[in-house]
């Protein structure tokens, strides 16, 4: 690397620079000081009173939304990487251009990230509650889509009930993962899913598309159904479930049309059957007492949200009944609770059926086509399509491989069978050819197992794919 190039990268005191830091440089630094000066004011400075500390993040999720594919979240060991990515985007556009539709996404992105600022304070409280949830399930890999239906609302291509109408089509699908426990492959998979706006702009029923898009992936990005969901909740420990209490106030805001104030400390998730059992509780529980607080502790069924100044503990079910029917119990606290004249495995298991069927039916609710079934594409396990190796099998779409022979040398992965290098699509084999021509040392057929001859983060993809077909063959 040269001098110059390590200065691009340093600030004044040698500090490695933002990927924030690196793009303004790139796109102000080479005007006249005038042009300059307008450039960071028009832009620039908006751009940074908007999106105070996460300027860098934003940037990467405006090149994903650009690329429709998933780039890594900044760092300083990436930075630079991201930097040259980023003026390969956009090489084709001028500075001004840049900065202008960057402002524009940047006003799209507060929305997604629900900034308390001017700009989403008027918007609909309904569709800031969703960006809510989907920042209380730690739902960041959906800002690409979110970002691109919100500027198809903004530009009246989606109505505003179309618009709410996607949003809780996503929020469902990601609450039913969470319950599951299933994240996996969600933050490579959807920034390919913005590249299908036009689409969803174009169907008929929004609803029914984006479900159809995500009921068309792998098994690992499925969407769950009702069936799976009852067979988890049956068994699971949900007070471990690190979105139990969330969960919980969507149930009492559909009872009771009120969202509980979870940032309010008294607010707790209580055991109806205590964590601590004492004489009168193993009375209350039976003979079986041990084997029923065993199993049913952490179930969906023994738990409730209570407004409460105070630990109820292992206060008698008797005494815990009157504060549930009291103004400090919601109504979560009461259903299927105060009508039980005694609380053990019976009252339990009614309830945990309740809660869940309600949960399923009327909070987290899919269309009738997609309760029972398997809501993914079944993959053809046949020896032949095993053993053939494409990229989406390693799912670097969109991600740079570089030439063995020369690694400064990169291609980019554009589809499941094909790279891009100087602007032409190529087989990953003719590509090979090509550049073993150049090189003056092609061989005498002229033929190459490409993946023999990259590397994708300094592994060859031969490696790669044998990697993955003993996995395969594992599972």
């Amino acid at each position: 690397m040269g001098e110059s190039s390590k200065n691009e990268s340093l600030n004044s005191v040698g500090k490695l620079l933002a990927l924030a830091d690196l793009v303004r440089n790139y796109l102000l630094m080479d005007t006249k000081a005038c042009e300059q000066d307008r450039l960071y004011k028009k832009y620039w400075l908006k751009l940074e009173n908007n999106l105070p500390g996460i300027l860098s993040n934003f940037i990467r999720d405006y090149m994903q939304v650009k690329e429709g594919v998933w780039i890594d979240t900044p760092s300083d060991q990436n930075n630079k990487r991201l930097y040259y990515r980023f003026k390969t985007i956009v090489k084709d556009m001028n500075s001004e251009a840049i900065l202008n539709e960057m402002l524009e996404y940047s006003e799209y992105y507060v929305i997604v990230r629900n900034f308390d600022n001017d700009l989403v304070r008027s918007i609909d409280q309904h569709i800031r509650k969703r960006f809510e949830d989907f920042d209380r399930i730690k739902c960041t890999v959906v800002y690409p889509l979110t970002m691109v239906l919100t500027k198809a609302w903004k530009k009246e291509e989606l109505s505003e009930s179309e618009y709410i109408e996607c949003l809780d089509v996503l929020l469902t699908y990601f609450i039913r993962r969470r319950i599951m426990k299933i994240t996996q492959s969600e933050n490579k998979a959807f920034p390919l899913f913005s590249r299908k706006i036009k689409e969803i702009i174009s169907a008929p029923s929004k609803s029914d598309y984006i479900y159809q898009m995500l009921c068309t992936q792998g098994n690992c990005l499925r969407l769950p159904n009702d069936i799976e969901l009852t067979t988890q909740l049956s068994s699971m420990n949900f007070f471990s479930l690190p979105y139990a209490k969330f969960i919980l106030a969507l149930i009492e805001e559909k009872i009771s049309k009120i969202r509980p104030d979870l940032g309010n400390e008294k607010i707790q998730l209580e055991h109806i059957m205590p964590q601590t059992l004492n004489e009168s509780w193993k009375q209350e529980l039976g003979d079986e007492w041990s084997q029923v607080y065993d199993e049913f502790i952490n179930n969906i069924g023994n738990l409730t949200l209570l407004t409460h100044n105070q630990e109820l503990g292992n206060c008698p079910f008797s005494d815990k009944k009157e504060i549930y029917s009291s103004k400090e119990g919601m109504q979560i606290a009461r259903s299927h609770i105060t009508d039980r004249s005694q609380w053990n495995k019976e009252s339990i298991v009614a309830r945990r059926t309740w809660i869940t069927q309600f949960l399923l039916d009327n909070v987290i609710p899919i269309p009738e086509c997609y309760k029972k079934a398997n809501n993914y594409k079944i993959e053809d396990k046949s020896k032949n399509n095993r053993n053939k190796n494409t990229f989406d099998k390693l799912d670097i779409i969109g991600e740079y491989i570089s030439f063995k022979d020369d690694p400064s040398v990169q291609a980019k992965v554009v589809d499941s069978d094909h790279v891009e290098f100087e602007d032409t699509k190529y087989s990953l084999s003719k590509l090979t050819k090509e550049l073993k021509t150049r090189l003056g040392n092609c061989n005498n057929s002229g033929s190459y197992q490409g993946a023999l001859y990259w590397l994708y983060n300094g592994e060859l993809l031969i490696d790669l794919f044998d990697q993955l077909r003993r996995e395969e063959i594992e599972d």
